[in-house]
């Protein structure tokens, strides 16, 4: 995976793992007992669609935030092990997974620019 930045301007900053390949994006945080305050993964899709997510294996709550043209599009919050499908109802190129309330926390909101960057 290729390590990147997802920045909220004047409210956060996270590193990722950017996820491109189909196995990456399958396979996803599932398996992790944590994930720290400022980390998170970036589904990065190269189309845009209403990308489904779920919490199969996942072990931790999330948020999960659909980016498109850099702006946020959506904004889950998603529980561990649920198996059903989710999505936001809106086209997105990019999905990011953080820690569940992180976006609370940080007080990023739909409409909210992200800036996506290569380490």
């Amino acid at each position: 995976m290729t390590p990147g930045i997802v920045t909220f301007p004047s409210k956060a900053t996270v590193s990722v793992d950017i996820a491109e390949r189909p196995e990456e994006q399958a396979k996803g945080l599932s398996g992790r007992t944590s994930l720290t305050a400022d980390s998170g993964m970036l589904f990065w899709f190269g189309t845009r669609a209403d990308h489904g997510f779920w919490m199969k294996r996942t072990l931790i709550p999330l948020d999960i935030v659909f980016i498109d043209y850099g702006r946020v599009v959506g904004i889950l919050t998603l529980q561990p092990l649920d198996e059903r499908s989710f999505r936001c109802g809106r086209l997105s190129s990019c999905v990011l997974e953080v820690n569940g309330g992180f976006c609370e926390k940080n007080g990023i909101l739909v409409g909210d620019s992200a800036q996506i960057s290569l380490a």
